[in-house]
Protein backbone atom coordinates (compact mmCIF):
# COMPACT_ATOMS: atom_id res chain seq x y z
CA UNK A 1 0.00 0.00 0.00
CA UNK A 2 2.85 2.68 0.90
CA UNK A 3 4.40 1.94 -2.17
CA UNK A 4 1.03 2.32 -3.98
CA UNK A 5 1.07 5.69 -2.62
CA UNK A 6 4.44 6.83 -3.37
CA UNK A 7 3.48 5.76 -7.10
CA UNK A 8 0.50 8.06 -7.32
CA UNK A 9 2.32 11.25 -5.61
CA UNK A 10 5.04 11.11 -8.03
CA UNK A 11 2.44 10.69 -11.31
CA UNK A 12 2.68 13.76 -13.48
CA UNK A 13 0.83 14.65 -15.79
CA UNK A 14 1.84 15.33 -19.74
CA UNK A 15 1.83 18.80 -19.38
CA UNK A 16 3.72 18.87 -16.45
CA UNK A 17 6.33 16.20 -17.84
CA UNK A 18 6.70 18.67 -20.83
CA UNK A 19 7.26 21.18 -19.12
CA UNK A 20 10.12 19.53 -16.57
CA UNK A 21 11.99 18.60 -19.48
CA UNK A 22 12.19 22.04 -21.28
CA UNK A 23 13.59 23.53 -18.02
CA UNK A 24 16.05 21.04 -18.10
CA UNK A 25 16.95 21.45 -21.64
CA UNK A 26 17.29 25.39 -20.72
CA UNK A 27 19.30 24.65 -17.85
CA UNK A 28 21.56 22.19 -20.15
CA UNK A 29 22.13 24.86 -22.75
CA UNK A 30 23.07 27.36 -20.12
CA UNK A 31 25.66 25.50 -19.16
CA UNK A 32 27.04 24.74 -22.31
CA UNK A 33 27.42 28.49 -23.58
CA UNK A 34 28.78 29.30 -20.21
CA UNK A 35 31.67 26.85 -21.38
CA UNK A 36 31.85 28.17 -24.35
CA UNK A 37 31.71 31.87 -23.66
CA UNK A 38 34.90 30.86 -20.78
CA UNK A 39 36.52 29.44 -24.04
CA UNK A 40 36.38 32.83 -26.20
CA UNK A 41 34.14 31.78 -28.70
CA UNK A 42 31.50 34.92 -28.23
CA UNK A 43 34.68 36.93 -28.47
CA UNK A 44 34.25 36.58 -32.18
CA UNK A 45 32.97 39.96 -32.63
CA UNK A 46 35.68 41.38 -30.24
CA UNK A 47 38.15 39.83 -32.91
CA UNK A 48 36.32 41.59 -35.90
CA UNK A 49 36.48 44.99 -34.33
CA UNK A 50 40.05 44.34 -33.67
CA UNK A 51 40.52 43.20 -37.32
CA UNK A 52 38.64 46.41 -38.56
CA UNK A 53 40.87 48.34 -36.79
CA UNK A 54 43.99 47.01 -38.14
CA UNK A 55 43.11 47.28 -41.39
CA UNK A 56 41.96 50.52 -40.81
CA UNK A 57 45.57 51.67 -39.45
CA UNK A 58 47.09 50.10 -42.12
CA UNK A 59 44.86 52.14 -44.41
CA UNK A 60 45.72 55.45 -42.27
CA UNK A 61 49.62 54.41 -43.16
CA UNK A 62 49.16 53.71 -46.56
CA UNK A 63 47.37 57.46 -46.81
CA UNK A 64 50.49 59.00 -44.88
CA UNK A 65 52.48 57.31 -47.01
CA UNK A 66 51.11 59.16 -50.05
CA UNK A 67 50.95 62.49 -48.59
CA UNK A 68 54.47 61.87 -48.13
CA UNK A 69 55.16 61.40 -51.42
CA UNK A 70 52.62 64.12 -52.62
CA UNK A 71 54.65 66.56 -50.43
CA UNK A 72 57.93 65.79 -52.03
CA UNK A 73 56.54 66.25 -55.43
CA UNK A 74 54.85 69.42 -54.90
CA UNK A 75 56.19 71.78 -52.45
CA UNK A 76 52.90 73.37 -51.83
CA UNK A 77 50.99 70.62 -51.01
CA UNK A 78 48.82 70.55 -48.24
CA UNK A 79 48.34 66.82 -46.33
CA UNK A 80 45.45 68.31 -43.99
CA UNK A 81 43.34 69.65 -46.76
CA UNK A 82 44.31 68.12 -50.13
CA UNK A 83 44.55 71.26 -51.92
CA UNK A 84 47.32 73.56 -53.61
CA UNK A 85 48.49 76.06 -50.88
CA UNK A 86 49.33 78.38 -53.48
CA UNK A 87 45.79 78.69 -54.68
CA UNK A 88 44.72 79.81 -50.85
CA UNK A 89 47.94 81.58 -50.39
CA UNK A 90 46.68 85.50 -50.79
CA UNK A 91 49.98 86.65 -52.13
CA UNK A 92 49.53 84.72 -55.05
CA UNK A 93 46.54 86.72 -55.95
CA UNK A 94 47.28 90.76 -54.58
CA UNK A 95 48.36 93.38 -56.76
CA UNK A 96 51.25 94.77 -54.82
CA UNK A 97 52.33 98.17 -56.79
CA UNK A 98 54.11 100.44 -54.67
CA UNK A 99 55.37 102.86 -56.99
CA UNK A 100 55.16 103.58 -60.65
CA UNK A 101 57.40 101.22 -62.29
CA UNK A 102 59.46 101.87 -65.70
CA UNK A 103 58.06 101.93 -68.89
CA UNK A 104 56.70 98.66 -70.34
CA UNK A 105 55.51 96.78 -73.58
CA UNK A 106 52.30 94.47 -72.14
CA UNK A 107 53.12 92.41 -75.43
CA UNK A 108 56.69 92.13 -74.86
CA UNK A 109 57.32 91.72 -70.99
CA UNK A 110 58.17 88.67 -69.20
CA UNK A 111 55.70 87.59 -65.92
CA UNK A 112 59.11 87.78 -63.65
CA UNK A 113 59.22 91.42 -64.79
CA UNK A 114 55.56 91.93 -64.14
CA UNK A 115 55.93 89.98 -61.04
CA UNK A 116 58.79 92.06 -60.12
CA UNK A 117 56.33 95.61 -60.48
CA UNK A 118 53.71 94.29 -57.93
CA UNK A 119 51.70 92.41 -60.03
CA UNK A 120 50.51 89.43 -58.70
CA UNK A 121 51.68 85.68 -60.17
CA UNK A 122 47.82 85.20 -61.26
CA UNK A 123 47.84 88.34 -63.66
CA UNK A 124 51.51 87.72 -64.85
CA UNK A 125 49.96 84.13 -65.96
CA UNK A 126 46.94 85.83 -67.46
CA UNK A 127 49.13 87.90 -69.62
CA UNK A 128 51.45 85.19 -70.54
CA UNK A 129 48.34 82.55 -71.31
CA UNK A 130 46.54 85.34 -73.40
CA UNK A 131 49.46 86.64 -75.52
CA UNK A 132 50.36 82.42 -75.86
CA UNK A 133 47.07 82.04 -77.62
CA UNK A 134 47.96 85.27 -80.15
CA UNK A 135 46.50 87.89 -78.20
CA UNK A 136 47.90 91.38 -78.63
CA UNK A 137 47.64 94.35 -76.23
CA UNK A 138 46.26 97.41 -78.45
CA UNK A 139 45.32 100.05 -75.76
CA UNK A 140 46.45 100.29 -72.03
CA UNK A 141 42.55 99.90 -71.27
CA UNK A 142 42.77 96.62 -73.33
CA UNK A 143 45.13 95.58 -71.21
CA UNK A 144 43.16 96.89 -67.86
CA UNK A 145 40.94 94.15 -68.98
CA UNK A 146 43.50 91.14 -67.81
CA UNK A 147 41.57 88.84 -65.43
CA UNK A 148 42.88 89.37 -61.85
CA UNK A 149 44.32 93.07 -63.02
CA UNK A 150 41.94 95.68 -59.98
CA UNK A 151 41.05 98.70 -60.62
CA UNK A 152 43.86 100.83 -58.21
CA UNK A 153 46.72 98.51 -59.78
CA UNK A 154 46.08 99.27 -63.10
CA UNK A 155 46.07 102.88 -62.25
CA UNK A 156 49.15 102.59 -60.76
CA UNK A 157 50.59 101.11 -64.04
CA UNK A 158 48.68 103.33 -66.57
CA UNK A 159 51.58 105.64 -66.75
CA UNK A 160 53.89 103.03 -67.47
CA UNK A 161 52.31 101.46 -70.25
CA UNK A 162 54.00 101.99 -73.54
CA UNK A 163 52.96 100.02 -76.82
CA UNK A 164 54.41 100.29 -80.17
CA UNK A 165 52.33 101.89 -82.91
CA UNK A 166 52.41 99.08 -84.75
CA UNK A 167 50.53 96.95 -82.23
CA UNK A 168 47.81 100.02 -81.66
CA UNK A 169 47.58 100.27 -86.00
CA UNK A 170 43.91 98.72 -86.74
CA UNK A 171 43.65 95.26 -87.37
CA UNK A 172 43.27 94.34 -91.10
CA UNK A 173 39.69 93.41 -91.67
CA UNK A 174 39.39 89.67 -92.12
CA UNK A 175 38.99 88.39 -95.49
CA UNK A 176 38.86 84.52 -96.43
CA UNK A 177 39.83 85.41 -100.21
CA UNK A 178 43.55 84.90 -101.02
CA UNK A 179 44.23 87.28 -103.93
CA UNK A 180 45.32 84.64 -106.49
CA UNK A 181 42.93 82.13 -105.10
CA UNK A 182 40.95 80.86 -108.27
CA UNK A 183 38.89 77.55 -107.63
CA UNK A 184 38.53 75.47 -110.57
CA UNK A 185 34.56 74.65 -111.33
CA UNK A 186 34.63 71.50 -112.82
CA UNK A 187 37.06 69.85 -109.92
CA UNK A 188 36.29 71.27 -107.05
CA UNK A 189 34.38 70.26 -103.72
CA UNK A 190 32.23 72.10 -100.96
CA UNK A 191 35.03 72.73 -99.16
CA UNK A 192 37.01 74.49 -101.77
CA UNK A 193 34.18 77.10 -102.35
CA UNK A 194 33.40 77.85 -98.88
CA UNK A 195 36.90 79.06 -98.96
CA UNK A 196 35.35 81.96 -101.01
CA UNK A 197 33.34 85.04 -99.37
CA UNK A 198 29.88 84.81 -99.27
CA UNK A 199 29.50 80.84 -100.03
CA UNK A 200 28.13 78.63 -97.40
CA UNK A 201 27.74 75.41 -97.21
CA UNK A 202 24.15 75.37 -98.58
CA UNK A 203 25.53 77.02 -101.20
CA UNK A 204 28.47 75.07 -102.31
CA UNK A 205 26.60 72.01 -102.13
CA UNK A 206 24.01 73.46 -104.68
CA UNK A 207 26.55 74.36 -106.77
CA UNK A 208 27.93 71.01 -106.58
CA UNK A 209 24.33 69.58 -107.10
CA UNK A 210 24.02 71.86 -110.49
CA UNK A 211 27.40 70.67 -111.71
CA UNK A 212 26.80 67.16 -111.49
CA UNK A 213 23.17 67.30 -113.25
CA UNK A 214 24.66 69.57 -116.18
CA UNK A 215 27.77 67.23 -116.50
CA UNK A 216 29.79 70.29 -115.78
CA UNK A 217 30.28 73.62 -116.54
CA UNK A 218 31.44 75.52 -119.62
CA UNK A 219 31.07 79.05 -118.67
CA UNK A 220 31.15 80.90 -115.11
CA UNK A 221 27.96 82.47 -116.20
CA UNK A 222 25.46 79.16 -115.57
CA UNK A 223 26.30 79.93 -112.05
CA UNK A 224 23.16 83.09 -112.46
CA UNK A 225 21.21 79.55 -113.10
CA UNK A 226 21.02 78.53 -109.82
CA UNK A 227 17.91 78.90 -107.77
CA UNK A 228 18.54 81.00 -104.52
CA UNK A 229 22.16 82.09 -104.96
CA UNK A 230 23.25 85.52 -103.97
CA UNK A 231 24.43 88.11 -106.38
CA UNK A 232 27.46 88.86 -103.59
CA UNK A 233 28.33 84.96 -104.27
CA UNK A 234 28.31 85.26 -108.60
CA UNK A 235 30.67 87.79 -108.21
CA UNK A 236 32.78 86.21 -106.15
CA UNK A 237 32.39 83.31 -108.69
CA UNK A 238 33.28 85.45 -111.60
CA UNK A 239 36.06 86.24 -109.90
CA UNK A 240 37.85 83.40 -108.77
CA UNK A 241 37.07 80.74 -111.04
CA UNK A 242 38.07 79.32 -113.80
CA UNK A 243 36.47 76.27 -116.07
CA UNK A 244 38.02 73.28 -117.75
CA UNK A 245 35.57 72.52 -120.45
CA UNK A 246 37.46 68.89 -120.94
CA UNK A 247 35.99 67.87 -117.56
CA UNK A 248 32.52 68.30 -118.77
CA UNK A 249 30.55 64.77 -119.48
CA UNK A 250 28.75 64.12 -122.81
CA UNK A 251 25.65 62.58 -123.85
CA UNK A 252 25.88 60.43 -127.02
CA UNK A 253 22.77 60.66 -128.64
CA UNK A 254 23.22 57.84 -130.41
CA UNK A 255 23.06 55.55 -127.84
CA UNK A 256 21.27 57.27 -124.87
CA UNK A 257 17.89 56.20 -124.19
CA UNK A 258 15.24 58.96 -123.64
CA UNK A 259 15.02 58.47 -120.03
CA UNK A 260 18.78 59.21 -120.05
CA UNK A 261 18.53 62.65 -122.34
CA UNK A 262 15.60 63.68 -120.08
CA UNK A 263 17.44 64.31 -116.82
CA UNK A 264 19.46 66.84 -118.37
CA UNK A 265 18.71 70.41 -117.23
CA UNK A 266 18.53 71.54 -120.78
CA UNK A 267 16.33 68.85 -122.53
CA UNK A 268 13.05 68.14 -121.45
CA UNK A 269 10.88 64.83 -121.98
CA UNK A 270 9.20 66.05 -125.56
CA UNK A 271 12.80 67.01 -126.51
CA UNK A 272 14.61 64.03 -125.68
CA UNK A 273 12.07 62.13 -127.26
CA UNK A 274 12.40 64.13 -130.39
CA UNK A 275 15.84 63.75 -130.69
CA UNK A 276 15.43 59.61 -130.02
CA UNK A 277 12.28 59.11 -132.84
CA UNK A 278 14.99 61.25 -135.30
CA UNK A 279 17.72 58.84 -134.42
CA UNK A 280 15.70 56.07 -134.73
CA UNK A 281 14.80 57.41 -138.28
CA UNK A 282 18.08 58.37 -139.54
CA UNK A 283 19.32 55.18 -138.37
CA UNK A 284 22.37 57.33 -137.11
CA UNK A 285 23.21 61.02 -136.28
CA UNK A 286 26.63 62.36 -137.74
CA UNK A 287 26.74 65.59 -135.71
CA UNK A 288 24.85 67.39 -133.02
CA UNK A 289 24.11 70.35 -135.60
CA UNK A 290 21.63 67.55 -137.34
CA UNK A 291 18.87 67.87 -134.24
CA UNK A 292 18.26 71.81 -135.87
CA UNK A 293 15.81 69.42 -137.87
CA UNK A 294 13.76 69.46 -134.95
CA UNK A 295 11.26 71.62 -134.55
CA UNK A 296 10.96 72.15 -130.82
CA UNK A 297 14.81 72.75 -130.54
CA UNK A 298 15.51 76.38 -130.56
CA UNK A 299 18.83 77.80 -131.91
CA UNK A 300 19.09 78.81 -128.38
CA UNK A 301 18.85 75.02 -127.47
CA UNK A 302 21.81 74.09 -129.72
CA UNK A 303 24.00 76.83 -128.15
CA UNK A 304 23.42 75.19 -124.93
CA UNK A 305 23.48 71.52 -125.92
CA UNK A 306 26.33 71.90 -127.87
CA UNK A 307 28.74 71.41 -125.20
CA UNK A 308 27.28 68.41 -123.64
CA UNK A 309 26.04 66.40 -126.69
CA UNK A 310 28.20 63.80 -129.13
CA UNK A 311 27.62 62.12 -131.63
CA UNK A 312 30.86 59.72 -131.04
Amino acid sequence: MLWQHIVNALHFRRREILGGVAMLLTIILLVIANILASRGVFNHQNRQDSIELTEYEAFEARMAHIDSLKTRKYRNYDITRHTNTRQRDENYFRNDIRSTPAPFDPNSIDSASLVKMGVSQYVAGNVMRYRRKGGVYRTPEHFSRTYGLDTEAFEKLRPAIAIPADSIATKPKFTNIKIDTIIELNNCDTADLMKLSGIGSYTARQIIHYRTSLGGFYSPEQIKEIDGISPKAIDTLLKHSTIDTTLIRRININRASVGQMRHHPYLTFDKAKAIYDLRRNAVSLKNVEDIKNIDIITDADIKRLKHYLTTK
